[in-house]
């Protein structure tokens, strides 16, 4: 279904490379450290809802409310000091609520409410994670 994953896995399953200073062959494994860009392509790859959803920020739970005036979704902070943060939990968390929801409308009413529009890329992570843990 993805072409992604698949990619990304035969560069960290390790190719042999020879190296010309001690003329000899290695084993090349890469891991990605980070991934960049802008803020679209960024929610695409975490799998949230978008920058302009009423959850659309990626670091914390800070609801977004709808300008009718300006027909765009603006994000009040009244303490951008003691924000619900996201952790590493609650994705997963939201990810699962999202998975395990049988009916189509509530499953929209769960992506609406957490932010989370797909579990890929998580479990993507997820699987590098544990690729890294099981081949050291």
């Amino acid at each position: 279904m993805y072409s992604l994953p698949f990619k990304i896995y035969l560069i960290i399953d390790s190719i042999m490379i020879y190296d010309g200073l001690s003329k000899e062959n290695f084993l090349l494994r890469g891991h990605m450290i980070m991934w960049t860009g802008d803020i679209p392509a960024i929610t695409k790859i975490m799998c949230l809802t978008g920058h302009n959803s009423y959850m659309g920020c990626r670091f914390c739970y800070l609801r977004g409310v709808y300008c009718s005036n300006r027909r765009h979704v603006y994000y009040p902070c009244d303490d951008p000091f003691n924000l619900n943060k996201r952790t590493q939990q609650n994705f997963e968390y939201d990810i699962l609520l999202v998975e395990n929801e049988n009916q189509q409308n509530q499953q929209k009413e769960i992506i609406k409410s957490t932010g989370m529009n797909c579990i890929f890329f998580y479990i993507f992570v997820f699987f590098l994670k544990n690729y890294y843990i099981i081949s050291k």
